[in-house]
């Protein structure tokens, strides 16, 4: 039980540039394994050119695609990122909301690892960890 109210306690103090931090991280550390995942974030190269409410994260390796938004325990995605979002599912597309909570219980590692081709992780964590 304690260990649960310190997940909580972890996951409600994280900011989203944390989460990033640490999401930025876990993509680096399967590439070091020889699993490359390839990592796009174009709010933070071409923002004046991506479009309103895509997807903060885009992730490609040998084991597929998949768009992520990163929002903080009490953030909510807009109404444009929810439309990305809904739009890229409705075409097949694996595409969700990560947050702290799914970084502290393994969910985040497990769906990257998915998609750099290693296989053997539980298959819950794939589709899209939060839908908004």
């Amino acid at each position: 039980m304690a260990e649960l109210d310190a997940r909580a306690a972890a996951a409600a103090a994280m900011s989203e540039d944390e989460l990033e931090d640490a999401v930025r991280e876990l993509a680096a550390g399967f590439a070091r394994l020889g699993h490359p995942v390839l990592a796009y974030h174009p709010w933070k190269r071409h923002a004046m050119r991506a479009a309103a409410g895509y997807p903060d994260w885009t992730f490609a390796g040998a084991g597929g695609v998949m768009w992520r938004e990163l929002k903080t325990m009490r953030g909510r995605p807009s109404a444009e990122q929810t439309t990305w979002l809904n739009m890229l599912r409705s075409a097949g597309a694996d595409a969700g909301v990560w947050r702290p909570v799914d970084l502290l219980d393994g969910t985040i590692g497990g769906q990257l690892s998915l998609i750099a081709g290693i296989y053997g992780h539980n298959q819950e964590h794939m589709r899209g960890a939060d839908q908004p």
